[in-house]
């Protein structure tokens, strides 16, 4: 107790600083707890491609002070997605007129949503350390904590945001929890779209503001997004495969 009447703060040790860990820290912060995240990466660059941040996710993004500032000018921004055959026939426009109602969408690139999301975190004060892997877990009648880099450490409450080779996921459900084959997979790409807009094929994917375009073929779905007034573009690519999903995580 740092007085008789002001209990300390509750400490939360937060293992991974992707998306659902910097989440989870910034929130935990926000409510008063000491947080410290452990990253085992050794420094975060702005990778990847699009990623997609629905309306549930856009309020958490809006009460914290600044990001969505930061945010909207990196986003896609339209009001709609037109979906067509594999022959180029269009088949249904969605118009996301629900958008206020329902909260506001974040769709852009990856590396650089998490940039802003990561910053935010350190400007609130939440610790990070960066090339801290965590091996171990553990927990007693008086303490838990984890170990990481050879030391250990505890706190009140562990949270672990340790992605797809996580070692706590097999420690809470008490069995491997192996990736299990959807049959798809998906290629995926970010580009400057100079290029593209030159040419008469792809002009109308990125020319007159962002555009959200869908083709729908046989086992084949392709998702093309302009972003930032057109400047960037992205496409997913949805395939059937047959490998062994274990096979993804080889590396």
């Amino acid at each position: 107790m740092t007085s008789s009447s002001t209990p300390e703060p509750i400490s939360i040790i937060v293992v991974g600083a992707g998306f659902a860990g910097l989440t989870a820290a910034i929130e935990c912060k926000r409510k008063g707890c000491s947080v410290v995240v452990l990253e085992s990466f050794k420094e975060l660059k702005p990778l990847g491609d699009i990623i997609s941040f629905g309306g549930n996710a856009g309020h958490i993004f809006q009460r914290w002070s600044g990001v969505e500032e930061q945010l909207d000018p990196i986003c896609h921004s339209s009001d709609r997605i037109a979906f067509y055959d594999y022959h180029g026939d269009h088949i249904y426009t969605q118009v996301w007129a629900d958008e206020v109602e329902y909260g506001k969408k974040f769709n852009g690139h990856r590396g650089e949503i998490h940039e802003i999301v990561y910053n935010h975190a350190l400007s609130i004060g939440v610790e990070i350390r960066l090339n801290r892997k965590v091996t171990e877990y553990f927990e007693t009648d008086t303490e838990a904590g984890v170990i990481t880099n050879g030391e250990k450490l505890t706190a009140d409450v562990v949270l672990a945001a340790d992605g797809v080779r996580s070692i706590a996921r097999k420690i809470v459900l008490g069995y491997e929890d192996n990736p299990k084959s959807s049959g798809y997979a998906i290629y995926r790409a970010w580009m400057p779209s100079d290029d593209l807009a030159k040419n008469p094929l792809t002009a109308h994917l990125v020319n007159g503001g962002d555009k959200h375009i869908g083709y729908l073929g046989p086992d084949i779905h392709f998702l093309a997004a302009s972003i930032k007034n057109g400047k960037d573009f992205s496409w997913v690519l949805t395939h059937k495969v047959s490998v062994t999903p274990a096979s993804y995580f080889n590396f």
